[in-house]
């Protein structure tokens, strides 16, 4: 192969992508995107000790090969880019990339040989996952916790049974459940973490499948491989209380109120529950800084003051587009219920201790 040429705007799409599994911590050959050319298609891949990418582009070419590609290096390239098309010279032990009148000269830094093969994927069961759905993982990334101390935590669960899909997150402060009802014959739990859903983000549809040891995502440009790992999520359907709703509040009222309470360095906010508003307070005896605000609202229950972390509460609220919100709030030191229009929808905040 001398030569083959590539649409810039392809590129780009597969490269926003490929990004999520570069990993040049473990093998030297992972930081690269791993060209292979067939025919009319080159296949660009991306991989790491966990995730594997492939990205399926139509390209014009003289023959078959195969060549590295800098991921970092290229992606800087092409985000310069303002050419329609981009052309690949691959040499023994570099690649020439041209752009316009410009011209690129992109060394291997390791051998095609050392890069993983693409693992095949499973095929022993399958769901399909509209683009509804995949917002909704997305969402659910925003609970899941920033640190690896449990790496439970640190992914979201795809909990599929008979009557459907949870799409569920939660560090432990709060929780974010998303159920989408249907009939199915199959049953497994998934775990993705936020690198892995961002690499389906955007996707209109996709096809999930699995076996017991890795799992899939697919369209028919783009294929995800995973491998599944050995521990298991939190049984998270045994903390969700089944208490009624005693609270109707605007979420967009509760954003602005809660907005306003975040902007101290300190996040717990007391709470005070009347029948017919939430008077907050925030208070950092460090600085002296002291905070009021207060939100209308509709209030049946017993529970007259509870702590909420005012961080906490503006996540929880960015995770879901309804605009109506019914709380259970039944004690203050136990999990607070958190309900929308969609019945599909539910949360979970705990509360603090000042």
């Amino acid at each position: 192969m001398k030569k083959v040429t590539v649409k810039s705007e392809l590129i780009k799409k597969a490269l926003s992508k490929l990004g999520a599994a570069v990993n040049n911590k473990v093998i030297p050959a992972l930081e690269n995107v791993y060209c292979k050319v067939e025919g009319s298609t080159i296949a660009l891949t991306t991989c790491d000790t966990e995730m594997l990418i492939r990205y399926n582009l139509m390209a014009e070419s003289d023959g078959d090969g195969e060549f590295f590609l800098s991921f970092h290096l290229f992606n800087s390239i092409v985000k310069l880019c303002k050419e329609e098309v981009i052309e690949f010279e691959p040499l023994k032990a570099s690649v020439k990339v041209k752009i316009g009148k410009d011209v690129y000269t992109l060394k291997f830094n390791a051998k095609l040989e050392d890069f993983p093969k693409l693992s095949e994927a499973p095929s022993q069961h399958e769901v399909e996952f509209d683009d509804r759905l995949i917002a909704m993982m997305v969402a659910a990334t925003e609970s899941a916790s920033k640190s690896e101390t449990d790496p439970r935590l640190a992914r979201i669960c795809l909990n599929i049974n008979y009557t459907g899909t949870d799409i569920v997150g939660t560090d432990s402060y709060i929780l974010y459940k998303y159920n989408s009802p249907a009939e199915l014959k199959v049953t497994t739990s998934l775990l993705l973490s936020p690198r892995m859903v961002k690499a389906i983000d955007g996707l209109e549809q996709i096809v999930i499948k699995w076996n017991d040891s890795k799992f899939s995502f697919s369209t028919p440009e783009i294929l995800i491989v995973i491998n599944r790992p050995e521990f298991k999520y939190p049984n998270y359907l045994g903390i969700i209380p089944n208490h009624e709703s005693n609270l109707k509040i605007s979420r967009s009222a509760l954003v602005e109120t809660f907005k306003k309470l975040n902007i101290s360095e300190t996040k717990t906010s007391a709470l005070h529950l009347l029948s017919d508003a939430i008077k907050a307070e925030v208070e950092d005896k460090a600085t002296g800084v002291k905070i009021n605000a207060e939100v209308d609202c509709i209030y049946s229950g017993q529970v007259t003051d509870i702590s909420l972390n005012a961080a906490d509460i503006l996540r929880l609220c960015h995770q879901t587009t309804c605009e109506h919100l019914e709380l259970a709030i039944h004690s203050p030191n136990k999990a607070v219920v958190v309900r929308g229009e969609d019945p599909n929808y539910l949360a979970l905040i705990i509360p603090t201790f000042k």
